[in-house]
């Protein structure tokens, strides 16, 4: 009887820090997800090399996948509420009370 090959610990951890983002909606966790999974695919990607079973190489490319696109939606979320509302906020100010 074979044991099971050890648990690839940063790829679950980077996957469940990814989706986290849905959860609980802070601005750090796709990005913190995003590596931890790297690091989880390259750890994978190690065992692979030194013959072992690879274990959470799916899991890892999860992670990467669902944090780089919280990353990219953190992102915008933040041009827009930096560039975008500010300017938006100001033209309704103008035409509500100076619409002369």
């Amino acid at each position: 009887m074979s044991t099971p090959p050890p648990l690839n610990r940063l790829a679950v951890a980077g996957l469940i820090v990814s989706v986290s983002l849905y959860i609980v909606p802070l601005l750090v966790n796709a990005p913190v997800g995003l590596v931890l999974s790297i690091l989880g695919l390259r750890e994978a990607n190690r065992r692979k090399a030194a013959g072992v079973a690879p274990t959470g190489w799916g899991l890892a490319l999860a992670g990467i996948i669902v944090g780089a696109f919280g990353t990219l939606s953190a992102i915008i979320i933040v041009l827009v509420v930096v560039f975008v509302l500010p300017g938006l906020y100001q033209q309704l100010w103008q035409t509500a009370f100076f619409n002369g």
